[in-house]
């Protein structure tokens, strides 16, 4: 009869327990009590302490557990469940470990939860010793839920090895198994494991859930395996899950825009039969991404026609489409949009995405506004902010956000510094730049962000700051190609081509490989130091690596290294080696060839040049002026003349001008060099310099000396070529006696060794007499 009452008390707790009917469960434990139940029956404990467990009163469970004499594997492990379940991981790992000392041995449902805890709280070492005691006690041949929850454990404290080896000892492999390992690959960054796990799987013939598919997808996705993520979609559509699954079919779209098959993407979307905002967003989100901005604002227009009301995500895709669009009225619209629907306020990605769209149409002012209503505009706000300044040239104001910030109790971060790090070097204020750095030591971000160690880095060298710069190359912990690169264009952009070039051993001697950009910098060292042996052997170092294979910027560096080192043969034949030859490259050559006094061949490159179809730029018409100046080819240069006025390219600036100018006084015709000169808008030193030269050439020194006056009066400072323009038409004595300031404007501008070359000895007397006057110090 007692027995009949005790399994009459656990039925109806156990119905409690299920309605989390605490009141009658309290009754009934009062009735217990009473009857003396309590310590004779462990059973009635056991469906207590769950009852009590499962109606969130976990600490009267405890007080029922701590009167048991006795507490058997049941007992202790509901208490380990209901502490685990009910958020508390530790306490669950904490009386396991009671649960041993007391000498009660775990089942296979203890250590199936004290796994779990494990893996919730990063316990990899106790993890790996129960898996010892599971194998000890044959727990993985017996029972598939142990050995998943070891799978499972392993995989979310990252120890992939470790949960493939238990994988790979499970007599047998179901569908929540096989979910552990690829859902585990896949969340550890391992994405072709977990997708070649998964076809595994398929191949076992065990059909997968939409977990599974959905995490593969996204690994695809990641991986960019457009081909493997098409099996996954074949998949689907054979079980039906296309339509009917509208969240798997969001993945399957997503996967297909990662791959930048947006056409595929489409393709799902017009296929199924109910399209809600998440698949309108999806679709909506693809194209403002790629960016296919049109696209996006023909999407959204759609789905309000079909009466689908977007959300703040979907407005938030749209408003980056607006942006890239350069649509500022649907922008503005959207604001409007925004506004009557109460949509922003405490929504900072909406603002931010607002501030953006307004700083890329061209409205700061606006996006100021914005950023001003936002009641607590966060990091990603201020860093929008910060970059807007940065693009207006408001460098005070970028370099003030730090400041403002943290007034406002934001901490600024990697992104932050990085950009106020550009606005430092921008404007070579290296003070500014040194308290960023500080701020940057303090809060440890450069032990383990490369990105802006070479940001910093970048703005030391621009502010010419290179000890600090060397300082922070040596201590960055990882040096990446970027790092050398912005160390050895540094080097080369302040004439120091030979460091330059020892930077590029030491960073192939670290184990890294130079890219474009390095090697791009390297040859116009080799070129500006005359060094034709290492540009050769980076060029075959290139040629082995196939680098010069549709890269015009490479081949154009080599080319230039070639004529700079004056090896016109090298640089013709990696010309003819080039499988492409767009307009830069024939351009370099031509120029090359120009520069050694190669002018016919240069022109005989013009007419190949015009027989593949290529368009001249106005560099390549200026080349081929100077070609026929140095050689009097009067008349080509007319043609040349009259097809840059039929392109309308002399509105375009004064690079034309300037090779008109030259070719004509050159070619003797100074009148129409004149009239050509007076046309230009905006001259400058090389105006005035073909002009000058071109009258020293005929011996018009009276005009020579009137244009010399001219261009002084107007404000351009004469050069080396002005002087010797003027040189020649005179003669160093004559010169002299003409115009007594020449001597004084030589020696300010450090020209003796010009005058030394054209034996102007007279001239140099002069000098000499006004440097001792003035007191120069000649260099």
């Amino acid at each position: 009869m007692a027995t009949m009452a005790a399994k009459h008390l656990v039925f109806l707790l156990k119905g409690c327990a299920g309605r989390k009917d605490l009141d009658k469960g309290a009754r009934l434990y009062a009735q217990i009590i009473s009857e003396g139940l309590l310590e004779e029956n462990t059973i009635i404990a056991n469906a207590l302490i769950h009852m009590y467990i499962k109606c969130d009163a976990i600490a009267r469970g405890q007080q029922v557990f701590d009167h048991l004499l006795f507490p058997d594997t049941i007992s202790w492990t509901i208490l380990i469940t209901g502490h685990f379940e009910t958020g508390n991981a530790w306490k669950a790992i904490h009386y396991f470990i009671q649960m041993q000392h007391k000498g009660v041995s775990p089942d296979a449902v203890t250590f199936t939860c004290i796994a779990k805890a494990c893996s919730h709280v990063g316990a990899i070492a106790l993890g790996e010793a129960i898996h010892g005691e599971i194998i000890q006690r044959q727990f993985l041949e017996d029972d598939m839920i142990v050995g998943t929850a070891l799978i499972d454990m392993y995989a979310k404290c990252g120890e992939m090895e470790n949960a493939q080896k238990v994988f790979n000892r499970l007599p047998s492999h179901d569908i929540v198994s096989w979910a552990a390992l690829i859902v585990g690959y896949c969340e550890q960054g391992f994405s072709i494991q977990g997708i070649d796990c998964f076809e595994a799987m398929v191949s076992e013939g065990v059909c997968p859930d939409g977990m599974i598919l959905a995490c593969v997808l996204k690994a695809c996705g990641i991986t960019r395996a457009v081909e493997r993520g098409e099996q996954v979609h074949a998949i689907m559509v054979k079980l039906g899950l296309i339509d009917s699954d509208n969240v798997l079919s969001g993945a399957l779209m997503h996967m297909y825009i990662k791959c930048d098959y947006l056409a595929k993407a489409q393709c799902v979307f017009n296929e199924l039969s109910v399209r809600d905002r998440i698949s309108w967003t999806t679709l909506i989100l693809g194209f403002s991404e790629k960016p296919l901005g049109h696209k996006a604002l023909e999407c959204f227009d759609q789905m309000q026609y079909e009466d689908i009301s977007p959300d703040a995500v979907t407005i938030g895709c749209v408003l980056k489409a607006c942006s890239s669009e350069a649509a500022i009225d649907r922008g503005r619209h959207l604001h409007m949009q925004i506004i009557k629907s109460s949509m922003l306020g405490d929504n900072t990605m909406l603002g931010c995405a607002l501030i953006d769209m307004y700083a890329k149409c061209g409205e700061p002012a606006r996006a100021q506004q914005v950023f001003d209503e936002l009641s607590k505009p966060d990091i990603l706000a201020w860093n929008i902010l910060v970059d807007l300044y940065s693009h207006q040239e408001l460098n005070e104001k970028a370099l003030n956000c730090i400041g403002r910030m943290k007034i406002d109790g934001i901490s600024p971060d990697a992104v932050t510094f990085s950009c106020i790090l550009k606005v430092s070097g921008a404007v070579t204020d290296v003070v500014s730049g040194k308290k960023v750095h500080s701020d940057i030591i303090k809060l440890g971000f450069l032990e383990n962000n490369t990105i802006l160690g070479n940001t910093l880095l970048d703005m030391y060298i621009k502010c010419e700051a290179y000890e600090e710069a060397m300082q922070v190359f040596n201590a960055l912990p990882f040096r990446d190609v970027v790092s050398w690169n912005t160390l050895i264009s540094g080097c080369f952009e302040r004439g120091n081509d030979e460091y330059a070039l020892e930077c590029f051993d030491r960073m192939q001697h670290e184990g890294l490989y130079p890219d474009v950009v390095t090697f791009t910098y390297i040859l116009k060292a080799c070129g500006r130091v005359n060094a034709a042996y290492r540009g050769a052997e980076i060029h075959v170092e290139m040629v082995r690596n196939k680098m010069l294979e549709g890269c015009s910027v490479l081949g154009s560096a080599l080319l230039d290294m070639y004529i700079k080192c004056g090896a016109l043969a090298r640089a013709q034949s990696v010309f003819d080696d080039l499988k492409f030859g767009d307009v830069v490259l024939w351009t370099s050559l031509m120029a090359g060839y120009c520069e050694h006094g190669e002018s016919e061949i240069a022109l005989e490159c013009f007419e190949k040049m015009r027989l593949k179809n290529l368009s001249p730029d106005a560099v390549t018409f200026a080349c081929v002026l100077k070609a026929c100046g140095q050689i009097g080819a009067i008349e080509r240069g007319k043609e040349i003349h009259t097809e840059v006025i039929v392109n309308g390219m002399l509105e375009d600036g004064s690079i034309l001008g300037n090779a008109l100018v030259d070719m004509y006084a050159k070619c003797g015709v100074i009148a129409r060099a004149m009239e050509i000169f007076s046309r230009i808008q905006t001259r400058d030193v090389i105006s005035w310099n073909a002009i000058v030269e071109g009258h020293a050439q005929l011996g018009h020194k009276e005009e020579a000396l009137s244009c010399y006056v001219q261009m002084t009066q107007e404000g351009f400072h004469p050069d080396i070529v002005t002087l010797s323009g003027m040189l020649k038409a005179y003669g160093p004595i004559d010169a002299a006696a003409s115009y007594r300031e020449l001597p004084k404007v030589i020696v300010n501008n450090g020209l003796l060794g010009i005058c030394a070359l054209l034996g102007s000895s007279s001239l140099n007397m002069h000098a000499s007499n006004d440097a001792h006057k003035s007191n120069c110090v000649l260099v």
